[in-house]
C-alpha cells in the first residue's frame, strides 16, 4: 500500500506494511485516518505517535525521527487522524542509501532506496494501538525552488 492521505484504515490491528515515496526538495505531507469496521472513526484522544526512518535493519542509523511528543506529528484524537509534514527545506537534504535503486516502484534511475520506517500509534494508556512499518524511497531532484 502506498499512502498519500490514506483514509479509513480498516485493517485489523497488527503490523501493517506501507511504502512511502518522498520527493526530494518537496514537502512530505501525510495523513492517516483510523476507522472501525463500520466506517466510524476511532477516537484516539490522548494518544501519541512516533515514526523513525533508519538507513537499513543492518545499519540502523536514524535518518528521521518524528513524534507527537516533539510536535513533528499531530494526532487529532477525536477525528482518528494522524498527520505529519516534513518541509521541503528538510527533504532537499535527504540522500539515498548508498548504491541502492528502489525496487518499490519499478525501474526509475531517479528513484532510490532512502530507508526503512517503523511507526507506532498508542492509546492514552501507552498501549500500542497500531504498528506500521515498511520502506521509504526517495525521488531524486524532483522539484526545484523558484
Amino acid at each position: 500500500m502506498i499512502p498519500n492521505n490514506l483514509t479509513c484504515d480498516r485493517e485489523p490491528p497488527g503490523d501493517d506494511k506501507l511504502f512511502y515515496k518522498i520527493l526530494q526538495g518537496a514537502d512530505w505531507n501525510e495523513q492517516l485516518e483510523f476507522c472501525n469496521d463500520d466506517g466510524s472513526v476511532i477516537d484516539l484522544t490522548g494518544g501519541s505517535a512516533d515514526l523513525q526512518i533508519i538507513q537499513s535493519p543492518q545499519n540502523p542509523i536514524v535518518l528521521l525521527a518524528l513524534s507527537t511528543a516533539a510536535g513533528s506529528m499531530v494526532l487529532n484524537g477525536h477525528t482518528g487522524r494522524l498527520n505529519w509534514l516534513v518541509p521541503a527545506i528538510q527533504t532537499a537534504l535527504f540522500l539515498p542509501s548508498p548504491g541502492m535503486l528502489s525496487p518499490l516502484f519499478g525501474f526509475d534511475p531517479m528513484l532510490r532506496q532512502f530507508g526503512f520506517f517503523n511507526a507506532r500509534v498508542k492509546w492514552s494508556n501507552g498501549q500500542i494501538f497500531r504498528q506500521l512499518s515498511g520502506q521509504v524511497a526517495l525521488s531524486l531532484g524532483s522539484t526545484s525552488t523558484l
